[in-house]
């Protein structure tokens, strides 16, 4: 059977495109307006068994579901999806390209079975193998058996990221003008900083596997952080629901404390009152003393 092109089947609120081949269907490409999709598993009573490279590059879709039968994943196959929170791969055994979610920073959890392992074994953390290939950028530890240390493998690249210069972010800046310059440096220098608090937040609060030796550098970084600006409590507050879990972190680990309460209470109020009062609380609830007598309202 020879490979025929611009073949479609509807969305909700779009259109799927895709390839007859000889092997099975391969997803080419889609236009639309869903913020949710899930990939059949068959078209035309045919297996979909591929999608191939920049399929969805750039499109505004916000969760998407590939189902078993898909065994191979193109270059850059969800880069650009600027929008994209939510990913489900639901076969264990896939062969992926490079850059599948490069540019997809509203990511935050990719959910798929362990590679070797029977339907209901323990998974990684959907949280964990999103900030491995939006923050890591180790998109390998999506396809490592997790018997094959794969929280090792994790911890590793946390720290490698951790402990990556200025200068390593300076080198992949392209500048328009001499004139932003300074200023593309700083927001480069900016964003990274959050990037590692982010990372060093999530791998405290997902402890599996964590050793001691780890975790006590992941708490290093935060304490350097919570006293050098405004960094960590920006990242705090942008984390969602989640950002409550990590207020308790920051307080077990010693990162708030009577020096710097109040100055991180002015930081989190705002827009972000729920932080705030939030922090007043666990503060109240830590020392065991009227909140009145702690802070200077």
């Amino acid at each position: 059977m020879g490979q025929k092109r611009e073949k479609t089947i509807s969305t909700a609120k779009g259109t799927l495109f895709y390839e007859d081949r000889e092997a099975g269907i391969a997803v080419a490409g889609y236009m639309g307006e869903d913020t949710a999709l899930r990939i059949p598993e068959r078209i035309s009573d045919r297996s979909v068994i591929s999608v191939v490279r920049k399929a969805f590059w750039n499109s505004s879709l916000r969760n998407i579901t590939i189902p078993h039968t898909v065994t191979e994943i193109g270059d850059w196959a969800f880069a650009g999806c600027r929008k994209l929170e939510e990913v489900t791969l639901c076969g264990a055994e896939i062969r992926g390209g490079r850059g599948l979610f490069r540019k997809c920073p509203a990511l935050r959890k990719i959910s798929m079975p362990p590679p070797g392992r029977p339907e209901g074994a323990r998974c990684v953390a959907p949280a964990l193998l999103a900030a491995a290939v939006t923050i890591l950028e180790a998109e390998y530890l999506l396809y490592l058996p997790q018997e094959c240390g794969w929280y090792a493998r994790f911890d590793a690249r946390i720290l490698e990221v951790l402990g990556e210069s200025a200068e390593h972010v300076m080198k992949h800046l392209v500048y328009c003008a001499e004139e932003d310059m300074l200023d593309r440096q700083e927001q480069a220098l900016y964003a990274q900083k959050k990037q590692k608090c982010r990372i060093a937040l999530l791998r405290l609060l997902h402890r599996e596997e964590l050793s001691h030796d780890v975790e006590e550098c992941l708490t290093a970084y935060l304490l350097q952080a919570a006293e050098s600006g405004r960094c960590l409590w920006e990242t705090v507050t942008a984390a969602g629901a989640e950002g409550f879990a990590y207020c308790d972190i920051l307080l077990q680990t010693g990162c708030i404390h009577a020096g710097n309460i109040n100055a991180i209470l002015e930081m989190t109020g705002g827009e972000r009152v729920e932080y705030r009062a939030y922090l007043l609380r666990r503060w109240q609830e830590r020392e065991r003393i009227p909140v009145w007598d702690t802070l200077h309202l």
